[in-house]
């Protein structure tokens, strides 16, 4: 709800996201088409993505 305000937004509580999927604290599962350019090309919680970030934090 990016252009909501506040007072009025009615946000779901995401609990995860895999691939495509967000789940909801309930656990309900939504489609996310609406994400950053980032998750629309990758999904969200790639392994060898978290991986990646992991070793080069482990360097810096």
């Amino acid at each position: 709800m990016p252009y909501s305000q506040m007072k009025e937004a009615n946000p779901l509580a995401i609990t995860r996201g895999k691939g495509v999927w967000l789940e909801t604290e309930g656990g309900g599962k939504l489609l996310d088409a609406i994400s950053s350019w980032w998750v629309n090309l990758h999904g969200h919680a790639r392994p060898e993505i978290a991986e990646a970030i992991y070793q080069q934090a482990l360097k810096l």
